[in-house]
């Protein structure tokens, strides 16, 4: 993809999430590429499904004002879900990430958010999200 990686060792050591935990629901800590390719913003997202190297998912932000211009949802359990700031939003536009772009696991979304999740993740591509 050729963006630009964060310099210093913060993030040079890290191994790769394993794929048995990148399953349908779990909430990552990975680099978005910006939709021009002109870089990437480091943002939690919600794996949609795995396969091939690459990960489906929706990002979260806590730019919740984005809600009225964008389809998302504010989460009702951001810190169930390993997020730090209580509001923040699941944008319902799915991105695709490289594995090797995945830093860790967060957290697992779950009751209403998990609901809505499997609803949207239906959606995208005939994906099934009710083993999540």
């Amino acid at each position: 993809m050729g963006k630009p990686r964060p310099s210093g060792n913060s993030l040079k050591h890290l191994r790769p999430v394993p794929w048995t935990s990148l399953g349908p629901a779990t909430v990552l800590d990975a680099r978005v590429d910006f939709s021009d390719c002109a870089g990437y913003k480091r943002r939690p997202v919600v794996a949609v499904r795995a396969e091939n190297g690459v990960i489906l998912a929706f990002p979260i932000t806590t730019q919740v004002r984005r809600l009225s211009w964008v389809c998302g949802r504010l989460l009702a359990f951001p810190r169930e879900a390993g997020l730090r700031e209580a509001q923040s939003a699941i944008l319902w536009r799915p991105v695709a990430i490289e594995r090797s772009d995945v830093i860790r696991v967060l957290g697992r979304l779950i009751g209403s958010d998990l609901e809505e999740f499997q609803i949207h993740a239906r959606a995208v591509r005939g994906v099934d999200g009710s083993d999540a």
